[in-house]
């Protein structure tokens, strides 16, 4: 009986470490502690948010995981009055915010901002309650929550309001439970339950009491569960019409009624350390966790038990510990623990199931025993025999998956088992250079077969012949079966004689092909395909080795092999990948053979193929480091870990296996592996693509780019990296991703495994799309998502920038095309300044040489005439001294302008020398003032010198100094009226202390010496000359504007001045006031520098005397022509002269005087005075004249009606015929140039009063008429008449009635009255009036007969011409010959 115990005891012991095996390693957990960025290992809690974030609450705070990154979120120091600790107990997700319930009450985090956020309690009384929350559970009602505290249970609304500021914040209030705000209850711990349809259960009070909801009155109380086992409640969840409900040691499903009454329907107890603390139900499943483990039990009958426990040695399995369950929305199971983190898995049946032992018979063998070495699987029995690294065989039934794992532990099997070969009735083990064959039935050692070279074994192989073929380091053999015993037969080695001889004597591996008949075999120098005959002779062994070609092997160094379609084989290499070789056999004998090359860049982990397996679907699966598994048809690795289920990363080197029913086995340093692969690996559901993170220069941003999926990056922070995930945390490390920023680049890849994020560096400004899509190992899941990345443009580059841009450009092409346009302009004004000066100073040049070449002629004709008049004089004949005096003294004037112009000739072509003789000054000026003397006294004005300091001694040049004295002296006395002063000043000084008199004033000082001055003043009370004429006076040939013909200069004085003065190395100051006066100062230098020695001369020929008698017209005075007027004639006409010029007037007079009777005025303003009272026949002015000219003049007179039919003569030196033109406008019947043929004058006045007296008759006709009409308005009437008549004489369709319309009168009345008044009929009178306007138009203008006719109104030039000659006695055209 006792041993039967034992027996029955063992049986079970080993059953159970079996299922003990089997179950704890068919889920394998991922774990996350404070090593991978949580904020502390006591993990409390877990929830998923809407987008599939799993949030974590720990004792320091909460952390965010996206399958790749764990983020961390916890109060700071400004936010402690919202969390006051961040011991966080439980969570749950509504909406946007994360609530939590903390040491420091309820809290609330928003999930989008990144922050922890207020929210308001609308309840008025016990809010209290709100700082002992324990617990929090989701509500079947939408927006609500189960907030749980010790003794109290509340239902909270949770709604969004806006505060007074403006800004969005949650607002709280209790639903009403009973006749309070909660569930109050007497347990400290208290639950709830409710099942979406009203019913809501509450634990607490050692039953459970049954509530529903009721419109407008909240949850109200309905009754009792009327159950004595419900005391002690642990946890209890509703699902699927059951209330589940844990207790400390057991489950127990009830079935719930509408009522919500409860009647117990399951049932199952557990046995825990501490007893069962956390229920959560998935598909198929009841997960419960107890403090150390973690159990499963099915739904429909709580029998199938798999309990999950913590091992320290093992990574993968739950965490210690266990204080909370959380399923997600995939079915991963989350399990928090104290001091442990987080641990999660994916609740379905995994895909490895790993096998692990070792043995306690053999304690040498302990440590290691796991690692598996040798796989082999025999059809005849089912079983899959494994071979063990340090020793042993055990064996696994295919169909039970049951492993016998001390199957055979004979001494002889201690060393490593490098391969296993089956038969039906042994089993053949390659430890070392030896063969051990083993008996199956009593598993016992039979046979040692020592291979003929001592070589390392790898592998065995039977060909369809019986024989077994072993792979050794010494090359291959080949041995059968005699008398029961195994002999080697044949060796194969590089010294075989050909067409037999191997590449090397290095083998790894056989794949024995039985429908080809071949051997191939893997070597470190490429493949050997061993070629037998029908019977088995080994026909030739041709060898293939890589050259690096295309189509050759990736690497000589070959070991795994498996075989694929035919002719096609799958060779594993050492550091080069996975390669195809298919033999391309032709029928000339000869063997090649084109190899394909898979690895790293196909999505393999590595580089090793260490095991190959090909399942029944065609795919191929590697070991090596960790498992991949490769597809043809994507060419593509899917590539398996640790985290996968798999018995660890390292993997034995041709340990695997395959069974009848494609089962695949993988033997490694931790165990083994089986696995049944699917039909094809489906890709998840949805593959969708979530962005994370946002890390801009280094920083990572609290941004909403889950949520948004856009991006705004500030220029120049335009190197940015963002992360992502597509939140399948089951499928995390099968995903890959590529990505590419549409027109920017092209797609890039990220392997499976990689932790997914893109970094951009420099990217432009502007609007960006990145687009992101993940696969699986296979291919890719056509769904694109996108990220809107946008780079803000720089300053310069902004829309406000371009606006600058556009209106700088403008401004400038405004400002460069005005600056152009005025650049242009000014450089064609420059350009045309220059060619008027070049003009100019060539015009001066042409006269300066014209008037030379002309002075010279002139001189001898003024000789002549001088010699002349000085011979009349001497005859002295009475009344012609008057004449000759003229005559002399202005041939005189002429000979001294002409002498001013060859020494200002000389002067500009530097041929002037000067003959300087040291003079006193002050004797020389007093000698000067007293030869001007005469003049100034001749005409009214006071000549004065003063003398500063007497007795200077300077260097002159006298007769040049007398020249410049001349011109400045003569021109104040000319411009100085009757009663005026000139003053003259001697004193030494320099430049800089002297002041001009007036505050206008022009200085040419460029070329003066330095030093001590000679400084001449003169002083005058003239005219003044204009600021603007100023820096003009001493340009050659420019005439200041004057109104008196006689003080017009010649232009040539003062530029002589300034010349002789520049010569003289001196300075000249001007400065000038209208009406004030004129001020010269002459600058001298004392010293003697400038002066060649050749220049200075002790005495000199020179005479102010003979100077001024030679020139004296010059400065003398002229006879103003003054005469007196006879006493008129009556039998002659009158003239009136106007002449400003005396000499000029008294000629005039002399010429006219016998005909006619003249008046006499100098200026205009005089004449017409002198017209009003005389009532001249004609008037002769000269247009040039001071205070009022002849064009002046001529208008007063043509504007006056009482002397507008006055003839005029214009003479004048003015010869421009803009000025002829300007006096025939205003009225002047003629314009004769000076000088004029005096008999050419004389015939022109005769004839302009004849016609004169013909107008003026018919003109004092109609000024006698008016003076008969006594009546003022009568006489108002007739000169109204005659405006209108006069104004339009020329309209033809001018009628009577219009003029009656204008009058105001009737046509009875009109021609009575021009009838009395005029004598004359209405028609005659206007016909009169036509022929008066006719013959003035002829007098004053140059208008023909014909012309004159149409101007008055008479189309028929007959008519005009007989009534013209019947009102004037004279036809028109005789009429205009009196005219010339």
């Amino acid at each position: 009986m006792r041993t039967a115990t034992r027996i029955l005891l063992s049986f079970m012991f080993l059953l159970g470490s079996s299922l003990s095996a089997e179950a704890q390693n068919s889920l394998s957990f991922h774990h996350l502690t404070r090593a991978d960025g949580l904020l502390h290992d006591n993990a409390t809690c877990v929830v998923q948010d809407s987008l599939g974030y799993i949030w974590i609450g720990t004792h320091r705070g909460i952390n965010r995981f996206d399958g790749y990154t764990i983020d961390s979120y916890k109060y700071t120091v400004k936010q402690r009055n919202i969390v006051p600790v961040n011991r966080v107990y439980s969570m749950q997700v509504i909406g946007r915010f994360l609530w939590l319930a903390t040491e420091g009450g309820l809290a609330c985090f928003d999930t989008h901002t990144k922050r922890y956020t207020a929210y308001h309690v609308a309840d008025k009384v016990r809010t209290d309650f709100f700082k002992h929350i324990k617990s929090i559970r989701r509500s079947t009602q939408r927006d609500h929550l189960w907030l749980i505290a010790d003794k109290q249970i509340r239902l909270i609304h949770i709604r969004q309001e806006t505060t007074a500021s403006g800004k969005r914040q949650p607002t709280v209030s209790s639903v009403r439970i009973g006749d309070s705000r909660g569930f109050l209850c007497t347990e400290t711990n208290p639950k709830v339950a409710e099942n979406g349809k009203g019913i809501v259960w509450f634990s607490g009070n050692r039953t459970v009491s049954i509530y529903r909801y009721k419109a407008r009155k909240g949850i109200v109380y309905t009754g009792t569960v009327d159950r004595n086992d419900l005391s002690g409640l642990r946890d209890m969840v509703f699902q699927g019409g059951y209330l589940w409900a844990i207790y400390y040691d057991r489950i127990v499903r009830y079935k719930a009624y509408g009522n919500g009454v409860l009647h117990k329907d399951a049932e199952r107890t557990f046995k825990t350390h501490g007893g069962l603390i956390a229920l959560r139900l998935s598909t198929r499943h009841v997960w419960l966790a107890a403090s150390d483990q973690l159990i499963r039990i099915s739904r429909h009958d709580l029998k199938d038990v798999h309990i999950f426990t913590h091992s320290s040695s093992l990574p993968n399995t739950v965490v210690n510990d266990i204080n909370s369950i959380y399923i997600d929305r995939n079915d991963n199971i989350w399990l928090s623990g104290w001091m442990s983190g987080v641990a999660y898995t994916y609740t379905h049946q995994e895909l490895f199931h790993t096998l692990k032992y070792s043995p306690k018979q053999y304690s040498a063998t302990t440590g290691s025993a796991e690692f598996i070495s040798a796989l082999c699987y025999d059809s005849s029995d089912g079983y899959v025999y494994i071979g063990r690294k340090f020793g042993g065989i055990s064996r696994l039934d295919t169909k039970t998956k049951q492993v016998e794992w001390d199957y055979c532990v004979q001494p002889q099997l201690q060393n490593s088992i490098t391969c296993l070969q089956t038969d039906r009735q042994h089993i053949y083990a390659g430890i070392g250079n030896n063969i051990v064959v083993i008996a199956k039935d009593t598993k016992k050692v039979i046979q040692i077969l020592q291979t003929s070279n001592r070589g390392y074994i790898f592998w065995l192989c039977f060909d369809r012949f019986g024989r077994l073929w072993a792979a050794t380091y010494a090359g291959l053999e080949c041995m059968e079966k005699t008398d029961g015993k195994w002999t080697v037969k044949m060796t194969f080695t590089t010294k075989s004689p050909l067409p037999r001889r191997l590449s090397t004597n290095y083998l790894h591996n056989i794949c024995y092909d039985r429908e080809a008949n071949e051997l191939i075999v893997t070597s470190t120098a490429g493949l050997n395909r061993v070629i037998l005959d029908s019977r088995g002779n080994v026909q030739n062994i041709v060898s293939y080795v890589s050259d690096n070609s295309p189509g050759s092997l990736s690497n000589n160094f070959t070991w795994a092999i498996s075989k694929g379609a035919k002719g096609v084989y799958w060779v594993g290499t050492m550091g080069s990948g996975l390669n195809k070789v298919t033999f391309l056999d032709s029928p000339d004998g000869k063997y090649t053979y084109r190899s394909e090359h898979f690895g790293i860049r196909e999505g393999a982990e590595s580089e090793d193929m260490e095991a190959i397996q090909v399942d029944r679907y065609g795919r191929i699966w590697c070991s090596g480091f960790n498992l991949s598994c490769f597809d043809e048809q994507t060419k593509r690795f899917k590539t398996f870990n640790v985290s996968d289920g798999l018995q660890g990363p390292t993997f034995a080197t041709s340990s695997s296996a395959c069974d009848a029913q494609g089962t695949l086995y993988f033997g490694g340093s931790n165990g083994m592996n089986y696995f049944l692969p699917a039909s094809e690996n489906s890709m998840p559901a949805s593959m969708h693509v979530y962005f994370t993170h946002l890390v801009v220069n280094g920083t990572v941003l609290n941004t909403d780019i889950e949520y948004t999926r856009n991006v705004t990056l500030p220029y120049p922070e335009t190197n940015f990296t963002v992360a992502f995930t597509t939140l399948d945390y089951n499928s995390v490390r099968h995903t890959r991703f590529r990505y590419k920023m549409e027109g920017y680049d092209e797609w890039h890849e990220i392997q499976a495994g990689e932790k997914p994020s893109i970094t951009y560096q420099n990217l432009p400004y502007g609007s960006h799309t990145l687009v992101v899509e993940a696969g699986d190992w296979t291919d890719w899941s056509g769904e694109a998502y996108t990220l809107q990345v946008y780079v803000t443009p720089p300053l310069w580059r902004t829309w406000w920038a371009y606006v600058i841009y556009v209106l700088t450009a403008g401004f400038l092409i405004y400002t460069g095309t005005r600056y152009f346009i005025k650049w242009t302009q000014m450089k064609n004004f420059i350009a045309m300044r220059k060619q008027k000066e070049r003009h100019r100073e060539e015009m001066m040049q042409m006269k300066t040489r014209f008037f030379m070449d002309i002075s010279h002629e002139f001189r001898t004709p003024l000789t002549l005439i001088s010699h002349a008049v000085h011979e009349l004089k001497e005859e002295d004949r009475p009344g012609q001294n008057r004449y000759v005096d003229a005559i002399l003294r202005n041939s005189r004037l002429l000979s001294n302008m002409i002498n001013e112009l060859l020494d200002l000739h000389r002067a500009d072509m530097k041929s002037l020398r000067l003959h300087a003789t040291k003079t006193n000054i002050t004797e020389y000026m007093s000698a000067f003032c007293s030869e001007f003397s005469l003049w100034a006294e001749s005409v009214g004005v006071n000549l004065q010198l003063t003398v500063h300091t007497p007795n200077l001694q300077v260097w002159i040049d006298q007769e040049q100094i007398s020249k410049i004295l001349r011109n400045i002296v003569s021109n104040s006395l000319r411009y100085t009226p009757k009663g005026g002063s000139i003053d003259i000043s001697i004193e030494e000084g320099e430049h800089n202390s002297i002041l001009p008199l007036h505050k206008d004033f022009y200085e040419y000082t460029a070329a003066m010496e330095r030093g001590k001055q000679i400084i001449i003043r003169i002083a005058d009370t003239g005219t003044g000359i204009p600021r603007k004429e100023l820096p003009k006076v001493f340009d050659r040939l420019h005439q200041v504007e004057s109104n008196s013909q006689q003080n017009i200069g010649t232009g040539i004085g003062l530029a002589l001045v300034k010349s002789l003065v520049t010569r003289h190395h001196g300075g000249i100051v001007i400065s000038s006031s209208l009406g004030l006066g004129t001020e010269t100062i002459l600058f001298l230098p004392l010293s003697t520098h400038y002066l060649k020695d050749e220049e200075k001369e002790k005495s000199t020929d020179f005479s102010l005397r003979e100077m001024f008698d030679s020139s004296s017209t010059g400065c003398q005075p002229a006879d103003d022509g003054t005469m007196e007027e006879e006493t008129p004639d009556g039998s002659k006409p009158s003239l009136l002269l106007v002449e400003d010029n005396g000499e000029v007037l008294m000629m005039m007079q002399e010429y006219f005087k016998k005909e006619y009777n003249t008046i006499l005025a100098k200026d205009g303003r005089e004449a017409l005075v002198k017209c009003k009272a005389a009532n001249p026949d004609l008037i002769i002015s000269d247009v040039m004249m001071p205070n009022m000219d002849g064009m002046e003049l001529c208008a007063k007179l043509k504007n006056a009606i009482a002397t507008c039919h006055i003839p005029i003569i214009l003479l004048t030196a003015v010869t421009q015929e803009e000025k002829q033109i300007e006096g025939l406008e205003l009225g002047a019947d003629a314009y004769i140039p000076k000088p004029y043929n005096p008999r050419v004058l004389k015939v022109m006045v005769r004839n302009l009063i004849v016609k004169s007296r013909l107008i003026r008759t018919s003109m004092q006709l109609n000024e006698n008429i008016r003076e008969k009409i006594e009546d003022e308005k009568d006489r108002q009437f007739f000169d109204r008449f005659n405006q209108i008549i006069q104004a339009n004489l020329a309209d033809n369709d001018f009628s009577i009635q219009q003029v009656i319309s204008e009058l105001g009168t009737n046509r009875t009345s009109l021609y009575n009255f021009i009838k009395t008044s005029t004598g004359m009929s209405l028609g005659k009178y206007i016909m009169k009036l036509r022929l008066d306007k006719a013959a003035r138009l002829l007098i004053s203008s140059d208008m023909s007969v014909s012309e004159a006719s149409l101007e008055v109104g008479i189309d028929s030039l007959s008519y005009f011409t007989r009534s013209f000659k019947q009102q004037f006695g004279v036809t028109p055209t005789e009429f205009m010959r009196t005219k010339r």
